[in-house]
């Protein structure tokens, strides 16, 4: 593609790639399990078929023990080491930075700015990240305490050995240097290799982490501030020195599994390679296909057909999850997880059919219907609680026609699949414990037992064996139930999906992260419960996931925890901490209790909806108040820097968190608030994001807009709703003395 006369071209995407990589096996894979109908009926043998007579070798030939090649091929990779590349130029760079950073100190040292102001020019100078305590005493010992010569000597020890960034590191990449690792310098004098043990292997994260006791070790004469700064600056100076090189490690690996010889097992001819009534086995079909290399003829006509019906079908599903349920298509999780379950419906119901079936059970002492062995019920219940109802009932729908096409199942098959499926999304749905699934998995087995039963009233079969049937199939109903009860929770914390029981379980107001927030951030943790009535009330008003919204509400702010006072609703107006730094300085504080909530989400592993509760809830909205401060203090102000990063709101409900937020906040400052004081704020909040385009992203209607206002207004009158003035002890003393009866004249007794 050609524009002003330049070729522009489109950005690989691998994830696209791998989409429709996964799509084209799927469709082979299906032909694959499929192909039953297409072979001819040339001779050949199976695993388990017994000989009929001895099969003798008519040549003399090599042939490959592949069992024993591969475990020569595994103990190769097992012990393999991987290839790390020294990269002197790092250690040169490092070095000439310890000077730059001295430099800068002698600078700030004259310079005629404040402590601060010299701190920041330092900083934004060195590009290192060191406290504020430690510069000041790097600037007030710097020279007396030669920090310069000890960082040098510090750093110089550090990269004699050599230092590996772990976080550069993948875990399969880890889990390969169990045995140490080949390092690989090539320097201008010199290509050499050498291996390092696995202890002798010096991280940067455990070096940083160690860095005090580094410096003590050296140092152990001076005091802890000292001790304490020259960690700090060594620790932001030190760098990773040894790179992981996964192409030269590719490359040894390969020349050295080229070089393995293969394990060869010789056959002269005569050699009686199967005696008659012996069972064959697989490795005994290799050999004989060795020999004979008898390839079995196919139905192209059927292929050719089955391909179209597989195209539409494809198409068709494509079209579907494109109209109702775009975000699988997005997520390469939840698309990869259709996928697998796609392959093992397929897969298990053929080698249930074909395989273990007819192996394990007489058929002529019982029968097993196909929609017992495909276990398309248990991924309808996982898909309910992980993904929802839509991707439950297109897997559903899928899966049954797919079992019953590769196992050539009939259409009452297919019905009797589909009833289980649907029922087990329609109990499952709602469900609030886990122990619950169970009763789907009953309801499953039920209609799976009247299946059998009606089944066995169609072909005239003895009531034994369709009582039989019937238990099994309550069995394997149960079974299913089971089975997704123990998968859920695996699939919730790789999927990182907030199903409703993840979600009830963070609900709980004892979750260890919401009573650290009530303990150290009060006040947040009081506007966060606030913020969970409101926005769990417009949830349910514009039908969107109410139980969402309200756990989002409740952890959207936990990064305030890192500084709590810094956050009006954690201090009194006195202790306000801001009026003493700089508005920038100020909105990185206030800017930071997103990053800071994302990393405590992720620490604690809370599911990824609720972290973009925390991304979300500003959107790239404008600190105004900081903002407008910076403007009263002149100079050029970028106003980017006083917004938050981002992303704007991405689902309804963190749409509605975001305005929530504001007018929770806002309503507060409101003086003798009344209703139409607050309809006005309500309204004119909604505007403003409306307007900054915060909620285009979000899929929030204008009618949604109108109800959420509503809900928003009477969700603020009830929480300021009025109270009656209750009268003291000497008021209610001085209203009953008013009150007392005046004691009467003693009357006259007459005789």
């Amino acid at each position: 593609m050609a524009k002003n006369g330049r070729t522009t071209h489109r950005r690989f995407d691998p994830i696209r790639y791998y989409k429709y990589a996964l799509v084209i096996v799927l469709f082979l894979a299906t032909l694959i399990l499929l192909a039953r109908g297409y072979a001819g009926a040339r001779a050949n043998f199976k695993p388990g078929d017994t000989a009929p007579e001895n099969i003798v070798a008519s040549k003399t030939i090599r042939f490959e023990n592949r069992r024993e090649t591969e475990k020569r091929r595994e103990l190769i990779i097992n012990n393999f080491r991987p290839v790390f590349e020294v990269r002197a130029h790092i250690v040169k760079a490092s070095m000439s930075n310890v000077r730059a950073v001295f430099t800068a100190l002698e600078k700030a040292e004259k310079s005629e700015q404040s402590l601060a102001e010299s701190y920041r020019t330092f900083l934004t100078d060195t590009q290192i990240r060191i406290g504020f305590e430690a510069f000041k005493n790097l600037i007030l010992y710097s020279k007396a305490s030669r920090y310069e010569e000890k960082t040098i000597a510090i750093l110089a020890r550090l990269y004699d050995r050599g230092v590996i960034a772990r976080a550069n590191l993948a875990d399969a990449t880890i889990l390969k240097m169990r045995n140490g690792i080949t390092l690989y310098r090539n320097t201008d004098k010199e290509i050499s290799t050498t291996t390092v043990d696995v202890d002798a292997i010096n991280f940067l994260e455990d070096t940083v982490r160690d860095m005090r006791a580094i410096v003590l070790s050296q140092f152990d004469f001076l005091p802890s501030d000292k001790i304490a700064a020259l960690a700090e600056l060594s620790s932001s100076l030190l760098r990773p020195t040894i790179i992981y090189d996964d192409v030269l490690t590719e490359r040894k690996l390969t020349e050295l599994l080229e070089k393995t010889k293969p394990v060869m097992d010789v056959y002269k001819r005569g050699y009686v390679i199967v005696a008659k009534g012996d069972v064959i086995t697989e490795e005994k079909i290799a050999l004989l296909s060795a020999l004979a290399k008898d390839l079995a003829y196919y139905n192209l006509r059927l292929i050719v057909l089955d391909s179209a019906f597989l195209a539409i079908f494809v198409i068709l599903a494509v079209l579907y999850l494109t109209r109702y349920v775009s975000s699988i298509l997005t997520d390469v999780k939840e698309f990869t997880l259709l996928a697998v379950e796609y392959l093992v419906i397929a897969i298990s119901a053929h080698l249930m059919h074909y395989q273990f079936v007819p192996t394990l059970v007489s058929r002529e002492a019982v029968s097993v219907p196909m929609y017992l062995i495909a276990w398309v019920p248990l991924f309808s219940v996982m898909n309910v609680l992980i993904l929802g109802k839509r991707p439950a009932f297109f897997m559903a729908f899928i899966g049954s026609f797919l079992a019953v096409a590769v196992t050539y199942g009939t259409v009452f098959d297919l019905f009797i699949l589909l009833c289980a499926s649907v029922a087990a999304i329609l109990i499952t749905e709602n469900l609030t414990k886990r122990n619950e699934i169970l009763t789907g998995g009953l309801a499953v087995g039920l209609i799976l037992a009247a299946g059998c039963v009606i089944d066995g009233l169609r072909n005239e079969v003895t009531l034994a064996v369709t009582a039989a049937e019937a238990v099994i199939a309550v069995i394997i109903g149960i079974a299913q139930g089971i089975i997704a009860a123990g998968l859920l929770s695996g699939l919730e914390h790789m999927l990182g999906t907030a199903t409703v029981f993840r979600l009830l379980e963070l609900s709980d107001l004892n979750a260890p992260l919401l009573r650290q927030l009530q303990i150290t951030a009060p006040g947040t943790y009081h506007h966060s419960f606030t913020l969970s009535s409101m926005v769990e009330a417009a949830c349910e008003r514009i039908h969107a996931n109410s139980l969402l919204a309200r756990v989002g509400a409740y952890y959207h702010d936990i990064g305030k925890m890192e500084n709590p006072v810094y956050f009006i609703e954690n201090v009194t107006p006195r202790e306000n901490r801001h009026r003493n730094i700089k508005p920038s300085l100020s909105a990185t504080i206030i800017k930071s209790h997103v990053r800071i909530g994302v990393e405590l989400a992720k620490a604690n592993d809370l599911p990824e909806k609720i972290i973009d509760f925390i991304k979300e809830h500003h959107g790239t909205s404008l600190i105004k108040y900081f903002y407008n401060q910076a403007l009263k203090h002149g100079g050029t102000i970028d106003k980017d820097f006083y917004q938050y990063a981002g992303p704007k709101p991405q689902t309804r409900e963190s749409a509605v968190l975001m305005i929530a937020d504001s007018v929770e906040a806002a309503s507060r400052t409101i003086p003798n608030p009344t209703g139409e004081k607050i309809l006005e704020l309500v309204r004119a909040i909604i505007n403003d994001k409306i307007r900054d385009k915060e909620l285009d992203e979000s899929g929030l209607t204008l009618k949604d807009l109108a109800h959420i206002e509503d809900t928003f207004v009477n969700e603020i009158m009830s929480s300021l709703h009025g109270r009656i003035v209750y009268p003291n002890a000497e008021e209610i003393a001085r209203r009953e003395e008013e009150n007392a009866p005046v004691p009467r004249s003693p009357s006259t007794t007459v005789p």
